[in-house]
């Protein structure tokens, strides 16, 4: 079950972000309303510092990405006894985090194998940042016009302003959302939250660069114990070794430019629907592809009658406090659903029996069931071989 983890930011203000795109290199060109929507550079890795304000908090955050999808983020904050911080790493296919003091992470708690493949999982920087980002790119690539090309703060962005639901179980009001993007390769520049014309939420990125070589691991002093989880990377080829009761599928069709990430697979996954009160699946596999900042995540699990059940008729990813259209469509012959909520990119799911397949990603209804229906069989030798 996917958790909105607080965000911590990295205070630098006034420092400029090195890869925005000047006045001059400004174009005058049609903004695409379709799949062709996208960067024109992809970012594989970089660094990101962003400062964060929201209900009258206000944290730090410096977080880096690799093509291994790993997120470090920073949060440092003062208790009895000093300054502390919390750290953590986390991978495509686990977390690793521990809190201790400024200096040196004493006693740290060290978390291992935890599943962190979207939909079960979901990596911090998706969370604090590109949540935000991927439902207006989304609807963008469904045929909406959000973008337009404008200044801002001195260079130029693609901006759309969205409205934002209001939160009942919270008691807060609607409101719009406003998002800034760097044109050339789609990192939000900034998000604006405004309710009742009061600022709720701000998220300026002040500095991103590109990566310069690998962080170093987290490295503990003093007692730590070490937790292990269930998710066992491996290739699709792998996966047919083990005792899983499902036909493992790969798709034949992917949009232009995404590469193969991860693949694996774990003993059962995550409780799933609102506060995780579907019950959790049997065995599962995920495959993961990247472009980018963008991912595609594939999953394919079996369950037993009362989650099947609840599968075609409630939301596998709703939240307590928020609310979704969900649209029957249909993947192969079979129902499935699709929607596109308040975070997050699209989702669409559907059955095979007692065989549950998702797919997540910031594309739209017909690009996501294109991909689903390209699935096939991995011991097909053509659906292992175009991977």
């Amino acid at each position: 079950m996917r958790t909105m983890t607080r965000s911590f930011m990295f205070l630098a203000a006034g420092v400029a972000s090195t890869l925005t795109v000047a006045a001059s290199c400004a174009v005058a060109a049609p903004i695409a309303t379709d799949e062709s929507f996208g960067p024109r550079r992809q970012l594989d890795q970089g660094q990101l510092e962003l400062d964060y304000r929201h209900a009258g908090m206000h944290y730090r955050i410096f977080s880096q990405w690799r093509g291994a999808n790993r997120v470090r983020t920073i949060e440092p904050y003062r208790a009895r006894h000093g300054q502390f911080v919390n750290i953590s790493d986390a991978y495509a296919d686990r977390s690793i985090s521990g809190t201790g003091s400024v200096r040196a992470l004493r006693d740290g708690l060290v978390r291992g194998g935890e599943y962190r493949v979207a939909p079960d999982g979901t990596p911090e920087l998706q969370t604090l940042l590109l949540d935000y980002a991927w439902p207006a790119i989304t609807r963008q690539r469904s045929g909406q016009s959000l973008f337009r090309l404008v200044r801002s703060r001195g260079r130029m962005v693609l901006r759309a302003r969205t409205a934002e639901p209001a939160i009942g179980c919270v008691r807060l009001p609607a409101g719009t959302r406003t998002i800034e993007l760097d044109p050339r390769t789609f990192v939000p520049l900034r998000v604006l939250v405004v309710r009742a014309r009061k600022l709720d939420l701000r998220i300026d990125t002040v500095r991103l660069r590109a990566a310069a070589g690998t962080m170093p691991a987290i490295r503990y002093a003093g007692r730590h114990r070490v937790i292990a989880g269930e998710f066992i990377p491996a290739t699709p080829a792998e996966v047919l070794t083990f005792d899983q009761p499902f036909d493992v599928a790969m798709p034949t069709y992917l949009p232009q430019g995404f590469s193969l990430e991860l693949t694996g697979m774990a003993a059962s996954g995550s409780s799933l629907g609102a506060d995780g009160v579907l019950p959790e699946s049997g065995a599962m596999y995920a495959a993961q592809w990247r472009r980018g900042l963008e991912t595609i995540d594939l999953t394919i699990r079996t369950g037993s009658n009362a989650l099947t059940s609840k599968w075609d008729t409630t939301n596998p990813f709703g939240y307590a406090c928020s609310s979704t259209r969900r649209i029957s469509t249909t993947v192969a012959g079979h129902a499935g659903s699709y929607t596109l909520g308040a975070f997050g990119g699209a989702r669409l799911w559907w059955r095979d029996g007692a065989t549950m397949y998702t797919l997540t990603a910031p594309l739209s209804r017909a690009e996501l069931v294109r991909v689903a229906e390209s699935l096939a069989n991995v011991r097909s030798t053509s659906a292992l071989s175009s991977k």
